[in-house]
């Protein structure tokens, strides 16, 4: 009977097989953000970015544009 080795496997893998994974990964993540971008996810987001642009700066009390407050 063979004795079986007491040291792990190697973890090293071929370069085909880690551009595979590599492109899979890619590819599942494009199909994500595609699903999220068209039932419209991201919506809420863009809500709240809109509204921060709408708002306007509060002035300075009683300073007007080109006055130095004399």
């Amino acid at each position: 009977m063979v004795k079986k080795s007491k040291k792990s496997k190697s973890k090293r893998i071929t370069l085909k097989q880690k551009h595979k994974v590599i492109r899979k990964v890619k590819e599942h993540h494009k199909k994500k953000a595609k699903e999220a971008k068209k039932s419209g996810l991201n919506k809420k987001r863009l809500v709240l970015l809109r509204s921060w642009s709408k708002r306007k700066l509060p002035e300075k009390r009683g300073l007007k544009k080109g006055s130095w407050g004399c």
